[in-house]
């Protein structure tokens, strides 16, 4: 995609490889490595990967990596939906099994909360993609098929991914006996959850009614407050959880954090007029750069130091380490350039000279990053 932008590829169709970029980066690895950790974390050794869960998988890989083909080959049409709705459905099918085996009594409450709640918001979210097929094939790309787009986008990465990882994260915790304040984290859980319904008016391609701008300044604000009680949660784990980890990984963890935090300061920025006008205007750069920011910056590097922690990634020699730290460069930098694109078009109203070669330089990086990490021993999950 990024060479694209550089060399004319013959036959490339760029809408549709961005379908199928999205859709196998949230459903293939977002979705399916959470749920892989839910399933090792929550449930019973007897029914990890019994044949029940066995087959849920193998469809929802199946049906991604067949996504791949489909959505290259004709986008939004007959086979893609086909696929997309096996996916779904199989997935409504793995959280009504995951819940009824789901181990509430050896699970911390506050961790079901976060758990329960970003199942909850995956349903939601899915909302978002049967509308985008009905409005697509019924009405064509209006504002209700971008503003489906984003409610899907936000309730899966602001609901489902966030709830599911910080649910995680908390259970780390709990498993090596780190008491957690708990009236911190539940106004932390609180807040991010009550605004989260709302803050989809964030995402909203017209909001320049008054009520709305209201709201949305209401709901930035709030969410700024949660991270006051992040940040006290974090200080209060530094000596016996922080500084504890390997000097890897305390830089991933700075890394998901401090993008998350930005991720909420920048939802805060957008709730501005004069600045959402903008952003929708130069789209392809700050609104491509935010769930840049969430995917790469948040998400995948919050998965990687939750598999690496809990063993199902073993990082055993220098190569890994380094590939690590190449991701985390390759996304640091394709997020300066993203933004200052856009900020430079916007202010000077010229571009960045050569902007396309260098992003698909520091793109390739991410690349060679996660290459490090496909080469590993059998984990502990696959011992059991």
């Amino acid at each position: 995609m990024r060479l694209s932008a550089i060399y004319n590829i013959p036959n490339f169709n760029y809408t549709r490889i961005l379908q199928s970029h999205s859709h196998v980066t949230f459903l293939g690895w977002g979705f399916i490595a959470t749920t892989t950790l839910f399933n090792y974390l929550f449930l019973d050794k007897s029914k990890i990967f019994n044949s029940k869960y066995k087959l849920i998988f193998i469809l929802e890989i199946s049906s991604v990596f067949l996504m791949l083909i489909s959505f290259p080959l004709q986008g939004y049409k007959v086979f893609s939906i086909i696929l997309l709705s096996i996916f779904l459905i199989t997935s409504y099918i793995y959280i009504y099994h995951f819940i009824k085996d789901y181990q509430f009594k050896s699970i911390d409450k506050p961790v079901t909360l976060f758990i329960k709640s970003s199942l909850f918001f995956y349903i939601l979210s899915s909302i978002g993609i049967w509308a985008i097929g009905i409005t697509v094939a019924t009405q064509g790309k209006t504002d209700l098929y971008y503003n489906s787009i984003y409610f899907y986008l936000h309730f899966l990465y602001n609901g489902f991914f966030v709830f599911a990882l910080f649910g995680l994260f908390f259970h780390l915790l709990k498993s090596k006996d780190i008491k957690l304040n708990e009236s911190l984290l539940t106004n932390f859980f609180r807040i991010t959850f009550i605004t989260c319904i709302p803050a989809y008016l964030l995402s909203l391609v017209d909001s320049s009614w008054f009520l709305i701008q209201t709201i949305n300044f209401s709901i930035g604000f709030s969410q700024l407050l949660s991270i006051w009680f992040l940040i006290r949660i974090l200080k209060s784990i530094h000596h016996s959880f922080y500084k504890k980890l390997s000097p890897t990984l305390k830089i991933v963890m700075l890394f998901f954090m401090f993008s998350f935090i930005l991720k909420v300061v920048l939802q805060f920025v957008s709730a501005f007029p004069q600045i959402s006008e903008s952003i929708i205007i130069f789209k392809s750069y700050f609104v491509i750069g935010y769930i840049h920011l969430v995917t790469l910056g948040f998400l995948s590097p919050f998965v990687i130091f939750l598999l690496i922690n809990f063993k199902l990634i073993l990082i055993q020699d220098k190569i890994q380490k380094i590939g690590i730290f190449i991701f985390l460069i390759g996304v640091f930098f394709t997020e300066i350039l993203l933004f200052t694109q856009g900020s430079f078009i916007w202010f000077f109203k010229y571009p960045i000279p050569n902007y396309s070669i260098l992003l698909f330089i520091f793109s390739s990086l991410l690349l060679l990053g996660i290459a490090s990490l496909i080469n590993n021993k059998k984990n502990e999950l696959e011992k059991d």
